[in-house]
C-alpha cells in the first residue's frame, strides 16, 4: 500500500515498510520506455520494470521486476482519513459478547477468563435440537467474564461471554 503524506510516500509491501520523500522520488531517474515499461538507474544498476495492471475502482497497480509480480494498494490522505474513521467507528461499536443464537446446553467450555483468544477460536459447545454446535470468537480479544459453565441450560439470546474493550 501506498500511503502518501505532504512529505513523503509510505510504500507498505510484503518484505516489510519504505519510506520515500517526496523530494528522493523527484530525483530519481525513470525514463518511460513504453506505455507499460519503465527503466531506472539506481547506484549504477539497471532496473527494468512493466505494469501489468492498474485496477482504479480497488486502487491496486500490479508491476513486474525481474519476472516476479508485485500488487500494490494505493491511497491517498482522504482514503487513509476515511479507514480511521470506519476502523475506530468499528471498534466503538462492536459488540463485546458473546451470545446464545438458540437454547441448549453448554457441553464443554474450551476457554478461561483472562485469557487472550484468536479470531475463530472454538470457545465453548453447545448442544441444541440434538446437534453440537462449535462457538467461535468473532474477534481476537482477552475474555473478560464467561457466563456459564459445563452443564449450564441457556436460553436464546443469553449472556455468554465477554470481552475486555481494547486499549
Amino acid at each position: 500500500m501506498i500511503e502518501q503524506n505532504d512529505d513523503f510516500y509510505t510504500i507498505k509491501t510484503e518484505g516489510g515498510l519504505l519510506e520515500v520523500t517526496k523530494s528522493e522520488l523527484a530525483a530519481t531517474n525513470i525514463s518511460r520506455l513504453s506505455q507499460t515499461q519503465y527503466h531506472t538507474l539506481e547506484n549504477n544498476l539497471s532496473i527494468l520494470g512493466e505494469v501489468h495492471h492498474v485496477d482504479l475502482t480497488n486502487k491496486t497497480v500490479t508491476l513486474e521486476h525481474n519476472n516476479r509480480r508485485y500488487t500494490f494498494q494505493i491511497s491517498s490522505a482522504l482514503d487513509q482519513l476515511v479507514s480511521t474513521i470506519v476502523k475506530s467507528s468499528a471498534q466503538e461499536n462492536r459488540d463485546l459478547t458473546i451470545k446464545s443464537s438458540m437454547p441448549g446446553l453448554v457441553l464443554e467450555v474450551m476457554v478461561e477468563e483472562d485469557q487472550t483468544i484468536e479470531e475463530g477460536q472454538p470457545v465453548m459447545i453447545l448442544e441444541a435440537m440434538k446437534m453440537e454446535n462449535v462457538i467461535k470468537a468473532k474477534f481476537a480479544g482477552k475474555l473478560k467474564k464467561i457466563h456459564c459453565a459445563k452443564g449450564d441450560a441457556i436460553d436464546k439470546n443469553q449472556l455468554l461471554i465477554e470481552f475486555y474493550p481494547e486499549a
